[in-house]
C-alpha cells in the first residue's frame, strides 16, 4: 500500500475520484446556486489539470508546451466562468 502513493497516476487516480465525489456532493447539498455552480466548475479545472500534468505527462513537457496548455485550460475556464457567471446573475 506505502508504493501505491508513489506512483503519479496513483496518486492522479485518487485526487480525480476525490473531486469527482466532492464535485457530486456540492451539486446535491447545494442545490442550484452560484456558490455550487463556481465550486462545481473549479473542481472540473483541477480534474482537468490533473488529468493535462499526470495522465497526459505534460508535468515532464517543456516550458512552452506547457505554459500553453495550462493558459489554454485557465482561459477557457475563466470564459466556461463568466458565461455561467453572467446566465447566473441576470437570469
Amino acid at each position: 500500500m506505502k508504493t501505491f502513493l508513489y506512483n503519479q497516476f496513483h496518486r492522479g487516480w485518487m485526487v480525480l475520484m476525490a473531486a469527482t465525489v466532492l464535485g457530486y456532493t456540492v451539486r446535491i447539498e447545494a442545490s442550484i446556486g452560484l456558490i455550487a455552480g463556481i465550486t462545481t466548475l473549479l473542481i472540473a479545472y483541477l480534474k482537468a489539470r490533473v488529468v493535462l500534468l499526470d495522465f497526459m505527462e505534460f508535468r515532464h513537457a517543456p516550458r512552452a508546451w506547457r505554459a500553453m496548455l495550462e493558459g489554454w485550460l485557465a482561459l477557457l475556464s475563466l470564459f466556461i466562468l463568466a458565461v455561467y457567471g453572467s446566465s447566473v446573475l441576470t437570469g
